[in-house]
């Protein structure tokens, strides 16, 4: 998705870090929920998987799209897996966004999500030096 954004001159990337986990959908959980097959869930598309079916972490490299913590990730089971990640608890702020800007550079970094002062202040102002962190989106200049 990084590359498409670049490719269409979007000029920043939004992480969201307040949503690490979709909630419990239990009326797909009920019915047990599947995308169906003629149908894809483009951004999770891989070269090494059907759109909207993840890959066993088995057949993943560590530079496969989508999948750039290799072996690290939990992937996820189940009726929602089509538009859910697994969460990744190995990730940590100094690993996940000097590589996030990098693969994003030149675009910005933005950070959504952030409530309270001080995760604001951690986060922010560490060695891994955010581009924009609750800068409020603009309408005008």
């Amino acid at each position: 998705m990084i590359q498409r954004a670049k490719e269409a001159g979007y000029k920043a990337i939004v992480l969201t870090v307040d949503t690490p986990l979709l909630g419990r959908r239990n009326l797909e959980i009920r019915n047990q929920f599947r995308l169906p097959g003629h149908l894809k869930a483009a951004n999770f598309a891989s070269e090494s998987g059907t759109a909207g079916t993840p890959p066993s972490v088995a057949s993943l490299k560590e530079s496969s799209p989508g999948y750039h913590d290799g072996d690290r990730r939990v992937l996820p089971t189940g009726p929602v897996t089509f538009h859910s990640h697994g969460p990744n608890p190995t990730l940590t702020w100094e690993e996940a966004i000097p590589w996030l800007k990098k693969e994003a550079s030149p675009m910005q970094v933005w950070v959504k999500g952030i409530v309270t002062l001080l995760r604001c202040l951690t986060s922010c102002f560490q060695p891994c030096g955010w581009d924009h962190c609750l800068k409020p989106w603009r309408t005008s200049t």
